[in-house]
């Protein structure tokens, strides 16, 4: 697929498709480039009839990564029909490209403390919902030699490029773990199947003025044990500052899902989070941002407590 960065790419196919879909044929769009990562171009359209008049906004996502096409498979083949789980509007859809609803900041307010409990019940009502429905997350398995390669060696990859030949004894300790790391990711493939978000944080958060949890960028989306959103809840909150009773919480959410051993389970998976953080890294300093080594060092201690 060959796509430029904050070029609109497919921009006549979405003109057409848009104009079709909310019957705007004698409007004009305008597209005003959303920096937003390293795998898409996000713009947000303007649409402005012949008269001048203001017909709406939308939000056009196009997919530079062929994998990340599959976020626009979750829209067709889930989110839309399922509206509890707050995604945005899937307005229509083409070869590479989806249009959404435009979450306007006037009606949307950005996630905060006091919206955790929504979170927590959300994530628990999701989980619960497709580990009875698994039928809705199959094409979106992911074999277990890809998930190792991401999860597991590409980080540890990373690990060996920055630190070098003259390794210290915490980043040899830390390498020394890899096969662990690794039974970890075959571990939660055991685990009973649900949905996972696979990016819970903050600014991919909103809450409606009817108090409705509404939840964008899809586009780490797979099946999986949930372990992953349970594990980025307890983040979010933490990153907001709640004073969570986190043994507490986690027993309410094991009781809720009916996996008794969540505690145990949790640290675990959080290890590979924060490999995943590595590799989040690596990913920015490979684009060019200037990187320091020493941001690695929190996340190795991390890594070996």
């Amino acid at each position: 697929m060959n796509i430029e960065w904050g070029k609109v790419n497919h921009q006549p196919n979405i003109e057409h498709s848009l104009a079709q879909q909310v019957s705007m044929e004698r409007a004009s769009f305008s597209f005003t480039h959303i920096k937003s990562g390293f795998t898409d171009n996000v713009f947000l359209i303007n649409a402005v009839s012949s008269t001048g008049d203001q017909l709406g906004t939308f939000i056009a996502k196009e997919y530079m990564k062929e994998w990340h096409l599959k976020e626009q498979r979750v829209y067709e083949d889930i989110l839309q029909h399922h509206p509890f789980l707050g995604a945005p509007g899937l307005i229509t859809s083409g070869n590479g490209f989806v249009i959404l609803e435009h979450l306007k900041p006037e009606k949307f307010n950005p996630f905060s403390a006091e919206h955790v409990a929504t979170l927590q019940s959300w994530v628990i009502q999701k989980h619960i919902f497709f580990r009875e429905h698994p039928e809705l997350t199959k094409p979106f398995t992911e074999g277990e030699r890809i998930q190792i390669k991401y999860l597991v060696e590409k980080p540890f990859e990373l690990i060996r490029r920055f630190e070098g030949k003259e390794l210290t004894s915490l980043t040899q300790r830390v390498i020394g773990m890899e096969d662990f790391f690794a039974d970890v990711v075959r571990l939660n493939n055991t685990l009973p199947t649900t949905l996972e978000h696979g990016d819970l944080e903050p600014q991919n958060l909103f809450v409606g003025q009817d108090n409705r949890l509404r939840v964008v960028d899809w586009v780490n989306t797979r099946r999986g044990s949930g372990l992953f959103d349970i594990n980025q809840f307890f983040e979010t909150a933490k990153d907001l500052d709640v004073a969570l009773d986190v043994e507490q919480t986690t027993v309410q959410i094991a009781e809720a899902i009916g996996q008794g051993d969540l505690g145990t389970l949790l640290p675990k998976i959080r290890m590979i989070m924060l490999l995943n953080k590595i590799h989040f890294y690596g990913d920015k300093h490979l684009s060019g941002e200037i990187f320091s080594h020493s941001r690695l060092r929190p996340v190795y201690e991390m890594l070996i407590e």
